[in-house]
């Protein structure tokens, strides 16, 4: 219980709430992460880059699933898009996010799954990058009304 009510004191604090807030008082529970990436794509590649989310993409996504490391995947179009806005946003949701070490250890993880280096996995994003460009990427936190 006394890391429970750290944790919670620690999101308040970094919500700009007064440390003095106990976690008993607070109306709200700290919930799930969600990663939101905005992607714009060039015209005429729009099909090719959904392609890449519906197999690579989402054979990696299903796989961090399956490690216990992802709950979900979303994406959704803009569908009134303004100028400058993008086309896409991302949404993956996390039940946390891993420190360092734990970061290393599922890239190897996933280095062996796919039996894809790390250089393979960026050579083929920058292939990408010549018609998706990556913008915004937000770190939200859900919190939870009593």
């Amino acid at each position: 219980m006394r890391i429970v009510k750290l944790a919670l004191a620690a999101t308040a604090a970094t919500l700009g709430l007064s440390a003095a807030a106990r976690a008993d008082d607070m109306p709200f529970t700290p919930g799930n992460y969600a990663e939101v990436t905005d992607v714009s794509i060039d015209d005429g590649h729009f099909l090719e880059y959904m392609k890449f989310l519906d197999t690579e993409s989402k054979a990696q996504d299903d796989f961090a699933r399956s490690q216990g490391w992802m709950i979900e995947t979303r994406v959704y179009g803009n569908v009134h898009k303004r100028a400058a806005e993008p086309d896409l946003f991302i949404l993956r949701t996390f039940k946390s996010i891993p420190d360092a070490a734990e970061q290393l250890r599922r890239e190897r993880v996933m280095e062996e799954h796919f039996k894809t280096s790390q250089a393979q996995f960026e050579a083929a994003s920058g292939a990408r990058a010549k018609f998706r460009k990556i913008g915004d990427v937000m770190l939200l936190q859900e919190l939870i009304l009593k």
